[in-house]
């Protein structure tokens, strides 16, 4: 499961993709920073990485309409792709958009985004199973 804790880092790896479109990357990552401080605290051995490079470039149908499709590769090329092919095994690649699961799954690298709700969830099944 890609929400598994590494034993051997003894810690879990969030990596994280937003739709940003229109907006500035900057400011969505602070925004994503301070919804996860006002969260509360996080279980022990979670780390959360938000990727820096803006949108998967499926954004819609965008990627796949006549003419888009080049562009829609070259933008999950800059992020989406490397950053998942990169990613350790036990890491859950978080992509809440359906557009961000599908260009993720389109770059077939043997990984499946996770919605945040399904996240939550394994955290909360793990969570109650470590207590007995």
């Amino acid at each position: 499961m890609p929400g598994e804790i590494d034993r051997y880092n003894m810690r879990r790896v969030v990596s994280m993709t937003a739709n940003v479109e229109g907006e500035d990357l900057g400011r969505v990552a602070a925004r994503v920073a301070a919804a996860i401080r006002d969260a509360g605290e996080l279980p022990a051995g979670v780390q959360v990485d938000v990727l820096d490079s803006g949108c998967c470039g499926l954004a819609g149908n965008f990627g796949f309409e006549r003419g888009h499709y080049e562009v829609s590769v070259a933008c999950a090329e800059r992020g989406l792709w490397p950053a998942a092919a990169d990613a350790a095994p036990q890491t859950a690649v978080l992509a809440d958009g359906f557009s961000c699961r599908t260009q993720l799954a389109a770059g077939n690298l043997g990984r499946e985004g996770v919605h945040l709700a399904q996240l939550l969830a394994g955290l909360i099944d793990s969570k109650a199973s470590s207590r007995g």
